[in-house]
């Protein structure tokens, strides 16, 4: 009976000197959920109040009520569980927080009760500041929306609004305990408060920052690596502090009907990650000694572990500095090497400083802090040189089920918020195994040798295995490496994901405008002539399916197409731009009977071409600027003509005598005002000169877009019309006549 009184009287005292944790508890509460819900009622209700939303319709009335449930429930979720998580880290701090006292920790363990009896009162303690001014603060939210929707006359969403609040208050009694048993763990591993908050930063985010630098490693060392295919979720789950948030916005997503993938595998891994936290420290409690009081962290293991594990991580932050300051070479390299050993000694010497309170501790464990350097030299040579072979990775050929492959340029879509579910790469499966390792097997060749001839193209490679295993790969693909690749990319089945618009996505267009090189116009997309065109556009493209993705003929003009998808419940937008070229006889027909035609330039009203010259010509021989001319739009020199060095000597007899003078075309040269420069264009006024250019334009607002090392690349022409108007064409490089392109000489 003594012992139980002494106990309470010990418990009445500690929790009165707690007063100010619970206070500070139900004010933060109570200033963001009940203070929130009633500001977001006088907004809402800014326009009359209740009696003017009842003289809504039925729709907007629903509508409302809709919003209320959901503002109610995010903000709940929101505001509830940043309120939560700063009170788990004050409670966790301080309600054991006799430990770092000596005389209180004596005074403490002296009391006739078991410590894992005191253990057990102090964290129902810190769990019940919690949780009774929440509960409270909720009750008091949920009766003023129920009041609320009383007053609507909408009883009925009652109990839709409770079932919501239950559940939302479970997910965030689970973001409370992480927290909290993180702070918990952190206080039982110390002996002051110095190193609790540095190892409750190593515990809270510890997993998801070495996840992160994997990441970033890989992705500047390993050429193949393709980082949107990672997945993070363990990574976030095993690091309370960051999993708290992360929940949060994954319940978020939840609630507005999105189904995220691996929200069970998730929640499950942040349960257990939260139980073991939790049975750490209550383990930890009854073994902790009372001379570990003002100490650092007096577990020799775990001061080893987080000394290791945090100069590792110095260690490769300090290669990565360097890294990223200098260029790849011998010099880079050995600086590289320099940051690593300074930030893994400097780190792993602080520590040691810090978990042993006493300066002179910085090379107490030498042989330890070279341990560390050699670990962190040799992750980062391991990344540096690929020692693991990931680059150059290639399955045996009888485990390769299927393949996947996506090359950008050779796709007419793109995708908004990292939509990658319903990427081309993701749906698309070939299964000629014979063709699919020789190409596979030519793109990892490339990675084993490292010769880099010529342009190169990134191609995103999904592989299945027959365990069931993908991996990705981001490879680069050379020209020569079209006898492989060409039969992939022009077979049906990448045509179809990466080119063909399905008809459950002609169903949800946002948006279709068409340009035929005067300008977009825009077309009802509920309308017959929409569909008729995009139907005809995928005859088309199955039928001319090198000549699309080559770029091949003259692009007349394009449509520009916006989709709204959905796939588990998440909304997204889609562009998809599709080309119309002079081959295109079907998606041509359906444009000419929805009443729209192709221009020339008579009905523009063309007045001039102008050829611009991409570069400052101020000070430029007549030799260089033809030189330029011919890099700017890919005209190589003809064998029978003058070498550059004679064009410094053109007089005016020898443009005339050249058949190409100022009778047929114009050289301009004019200084912009704007930027002070001098301006070397060429304006062709000749109307036969002007047809035959106008021949080799291309239209389209994308037409510039490259297509890459298999397909065509454009560079900028103008139009100038009559009236005024500009427009902009885009003619392939190596297109324009020489004639020309020795203009620029004059």
């Amino acid at each position: 009976m003594t012992s139980r009184n002494l106990f309470f009287r010990a418990m009445g005292e500690d929790l009165r000197h707690k007063l100010w944790t619970a206070a500070i508890s139900f004010l933060g509460n109570f200033l963001v959920l009940p203070v929130g819900w009633m500001v977001w009622r006088s907004e809402a209700l800014r326009r009359g109040g209740v009696e003017a939303v009842l003289s809504w319709g039925e729709n907007d009335l629903q509508e409302f009520l809709n919003e209320a449930v959901m503002f109610f429930v995010r903000y709940l979720t929101v505001g509830g569980g940043m309120v939560a998580m700063a009170v788990a880290v004050m409670t966790g701090l301080s309600v054991l927080r006799h430990v770092h006292n000596r005389k209180m920790t004596d005074t403490y363990h002296s009391l006739p009760i078991k410590r894992n009896t005191l253990y057990g009162v102090r964290y129902l303690e810190g769990f019940l500041i919690w949780i009774i001014p929440f509960l409270v603060n909720v009750l008091a939210m949920f009766l003023l929306a129920c009041s609320l929707f009383g007053q609507l006359g909408a009883v009925g969403r009652i109990p839709e609004l409770a079932g919501e609040l239950l559940l939302t208050v479970a997910v965030l009694i689970l973001v409370y305990l992480q927290v909290y048993h993180a702070a918990l763990l952190s206080v039982m591993l110390c002996g002051n408060m110095l190193n609790t908050l540095f190892s409750m930063m190593v515990l809270g985010f510890g997993p998801i920052g070495l996840y992160g630098l994997w990441v970033a490693f890989s992705t500047a060392y390993l050429s193949t690596f393709y980082a949107s295919a990672m997945i993070m979720e363990p990574a976030a789950g095993l690091s309370p502090l960051f999993a708290g948030p992360w929940l949060i916005a994954l319940w978020m997503d939840v609630q507005e009907g999105i189904v995220v993938k691996g929200e069970g595998r998730y929640i499950l891994i942040m349960v257990i990650q939260t139980a073991l936290v939790g049975a750490a420290a209550w383990q930890l409690y009854p073994r902790r000694a009372s001379e570990a009081a003002e100490q650092g962290i007096w577990s020799r293991k775990v001061a080893a572990v987080f000394r290791a594990l945090t100069g590792i991580a110095a260690g490769m932050c300090g290669w990565g500095f360097f890294a990223a300051l200098l260029t790849v070479s011998g010099a880079a390299l050995g600086w590289n090497i320099f940051g690593a050993v300074l930030g893994a000694v400097g780190v792993y010497g602080v520590l040691d400083i810090m978990f042993q309170m006493d300066f002179k501790a910085f090379f107490s464990h030498k042989a330890q802090m070279a341990g560390t350097v050699a670990a962190a030299l040799l992750i980062c040579f391991a990344f540096y040189g690929d020692w693991f072979g990931y680059d150059a990775y290639l399955p045996d050929r009888e485990k390769i089920v299927s393949v996947s492959v996506l090359d950008t340029y050779l796709a007419n879509r793109s995708f908004y918020g990292g939509f990658s579910d319903k990427s081309p790469a993701e749906e698309m499966c070939y299964q000629d195994r014979d063709a699919l390792y020789a190409f596979l097997e030519r793109m990892t060749e490339h990675e084993r040798t490292e010769i880099w001839e010529g342009e190169r193209e990134g191609v995103t490679v999904k592989v299945t295995l027959d365990s069931g295993r993908s991996y990705y790969r981001e490879y680069w693909m050379l020209e020569e490496d079209r006898d492989l690749a060409w039969p992939l990319f022009t077979s049906e089945e990448y045509m179809r994901y990466a080119y063909l618009i399905e008809e459950e996505e002609i169903g949800e267009l946002r948006s279709f405008s068409l340009d035929l090189g005067t300008g977009p116009q825009y077309l009802k997309t509920d309308g017959p002539e929409v569909r008729a065109m995009i139907r005809a556009y995928n005859q088309d493209v199955l039928e001319n399916r090198e000549a699309v993705l080559a770029q091949q003929g003259k692009r007349l003009g394009d449509a520009a197409i916006v989709v709204r998808f959905r796939m588990e419940g998440r909304e997204r937008d889609e562009d998809i731009t599709i080309g119309i070229y002079d081959y295109m006889d079907n998606t041509r027909k359906a444009i000419e009977e929805a009443g729209y035609r192709e221009f020339g330039l008579e009905e523009m009203m063309v007045e001039s071409i102008v050829l611009p010259f991409g570069y400052y010509c101020e000070g430029m021989t007549p030799g260089e600027r033809v030189a330029a001319a011919r890099e700017q739009y890919g005209v190589l020199e003809a064998a029978e003509q003058k070498s550059l060095e004679t064009q410094d000597d053109f007089t005016e007899q020898e443009s005339h005598a050249s058949g190409f003078g100022q009778e047929t075309a114009e050289a301009v040269s004019i200084r912009d005002p704007k930027a002070g420069e001098e301006v070397c264009d060429v304006y062709i006024t000749d109307p036969g000169e002007m047809e035959e250019v106008f021949g080799l334009l291309c239209f389209g607002s994308s037409a510039w877009r490259s297509g890459g090392i298999f397909g065509k690349q454009f560079t900028r022409v103008s139009l100038l019309g009559a009236d005024g108007r500009t427009w902009e064409g885009f003619i392939p490089l190596g297109a324009l006549p020489e004639k020309y392109i020795l203009r620029f000489g004059e």
